[in-house]
């Protein structure tokens, strides 16, 4: 099976390109937001363009609606090649059932074409020798060359869905690569990521399941540098803090206490607050602080007694 995806908040009744998937080596299924109109694409080949990225072309023989269906199918030329990533556009003549020309903010999506499985060798005549010993006894059903015809292209396609069924149960048991599975994956694993509020990427889900199976959690710094880079922050050194000494510490040393040996700092990760204003109704907080994935992630994964400390930046409005 192919994989996707591209998924987008449209504006009005537009209708916008959701998703691409590859449905073999010459078939494209597009996926709209809204039902498209059939006059408008059957046969129109030149509002479609596939690239094989960076940027070779690969021509678009034919174009079909599914019954007035949010769903279009291209019929290429020249076949995909597998693991190789492409990007779709449509041409702004395209129309929805309502002749909404199509939204120019969402007029292409990029997928990657996985080809389905191919049987081993051996397995065809693996199959069509099961189906041979279901017929009834008798020679006269087995030496029949039609019915052996018939056998035979009955054994080629339960071979090939034994191979997409083998590949898709390799591709999936990897949570790298897992698309099908990737939910019952989170499920199991306690995703999606609660600190992530802002709907990741399936790279990123990806990203979560694996490490989630992986990684060990633990204080040193190294630790921390890691997961501030899975969320976007290139951290270069975590900074920490020790009490004030006398004898051991210089003059200009900060005053520290004991408890600032359990705090730490993450240089450059910014948290925006909003403080509260005169005329602000009563019950407002103090302070409204916006979320930060990172910091939300931190507060999970550091340990009780210890204190991380963030960049507050004021916002008034």
């Amino acid at each position: 099976m192919a994989l996707l995806q591209g998924q987008f908040d449209g504006l009005g009744d537009a209708p916008r390109l959701l998703a691409a998937e590859g449905l073999s080596e010459t078939r494209v299924r597009l996926t709209f937001s809204e039902p498209m109109l059939a006059d408008e694409v059957l046969g129109d080949s030149e509002s479609y363009s596939v690239l094989l990225l960076p940027a070779t072309p690969v021509p678009v023989a034919f174009a079909t609606v599914l019954s007035n269906s949010t769903h279009v199918v291209l019929e290429l030329a020249e076949p995909l090649s597998d693991g190789a990533e492409y990007d779709v556009a449509v041409s702004n003549q395209v129309r929805d059932l309502a002749e909404n020309a199509i939204d120019p903010a969402h007029v292409s999506v990029q997928f990657v074409f996985h080809a389905l499985g191919q049987p081993a060798a051996g397995l065809v005549s693996r199959y069509l020798e099961m189906l041979i010993a279901l017929l009834p006894p008798g020679r006269l059903l087995r030496d029949a060359p039609l019915l052996q015809t018939l056998l035979a292209v009955g054994a080629r396609a339960l071979a090939r869905l034994h191979a997409i069924a083998a590949a898709f149960l390799e591709r999936e048991s990897d949570p790298a690569q897992a698309d099908q599975l990737l939910p019952s994956w989170e499920e199991l694993l306690g995703l999606p990521d609660p600190c992530r509020v802002d709907g990741p990427s399936v790279a990123t889900r990806q990203t979560d399941v694996l490490a989630r199976l992986t990684q060990y959690g633990d204080q040193r710094e190294s630790f921390w540098l890691e997961l501030a880079e899975r969320y976007g922050y290139a951290v270069g050194s975590v900074e920490t803090f020790r009490p004030f000494r006398v004898g051991s510490s210089a003059v200009g040393d900060a005053l520290h206490g004991d408890a600032w040996t359990h705090a730490f700092r993450f240089p450059g990760v910014e948290i925006e607050y909003t403080p509260f204003q005169v005329g602000q109704p009563v019950g407002t907080p103090l302070r409204t602080y916006e979320h930060n994935a990172f910091a939300c992630a931190v507060a999970r994964l550091t340990q009780a007694h210890t204190l991380p400390l963030f960049d507050l930046i004021e916002v008034l409005e």
